[in-house]
């Protein structure tokens, strides 16, 4: 079977799991994520996203970290399908993109040194599985080839995998994870 094929039927089954936990606890636990995400970031300039369907809601997350002094950004993917981040703050106008997903109308592009993004599962080793567009992928290898940054993922606890996540090259791993039972810091 090839890798593409284990990735999209791993995304279906994880898709579901996280559908059904939101439905049961998703406001509830997406609140204790937001608490120990604010105790955990140190540093000012993070890159966020606006959530979508089952997400581990972020528009709380966003407001505080606002509120707490931190430069927000926001993912925003061009016509040339590269993504970068755009500043947000709370009076900034937000459009669909070509996914409809809510992003900066306008503002300045930012180097963050946190990413935080959604995701469908992840491992015990950091490996993350995502949507399969890669943009999370592509964006972290180039900011890294310039500056450190930390790549985080916002999950619930029951979209690990206790099976090792299948991985290409290309896939970056994350640093950390922040569930509603904590953060998980991966070596």
């Amino acid at each position: 079977m090839l890798l593409s094929d284990k990735k999209n039927i791993l995304r279906e089954k994880f898709k579901k799991i996280r559908f059904k936990e939101f439905n049961e606890n998703g406001e509830y636990f997406s609140s204790k994520i937001l608490l120990n995400l604010i105790k955990f970031v140190k540093k000012k300039k993070i890159a966020l996203y606006v959530s979508i369907r089952s997400e581990v809601r972020t528009n709380e997350l966003i407001n505080a970290l606002i509120e707490k002094g931190h430069d927000i950004s926001l993912p925003v993917i061009n016509n040339n399908n590269d993504m970068f981040f755009r500043s947000y703050s709370k009076e900034t106008e937000l459009v669909l993109s070509k996914f409809n997903i809510p992003i900066p109308k306008n503002g300045k592009k930012v180097s963050p040194d946190i990413i935080i993004c959604p995701l469908l599962s992840f491992d015990d080793s950091g490996s993350r599985l995502g949507y399969g567009g890669g943009y999370y992928d592509r964006t972290l290898c180039s900011i890294k080839k310039k500056k450190k940054v930390i790549f985080l993922g916002l999950a619930f606890s029951k979209q690990k995998s206790f099976i090792k996540l299948p991985i290409n090259k290309y896939d970056q791993k994350l640093d950390g994870l922040i569930s509603e039972k904590g953060v998980l810091i991966f070596k």
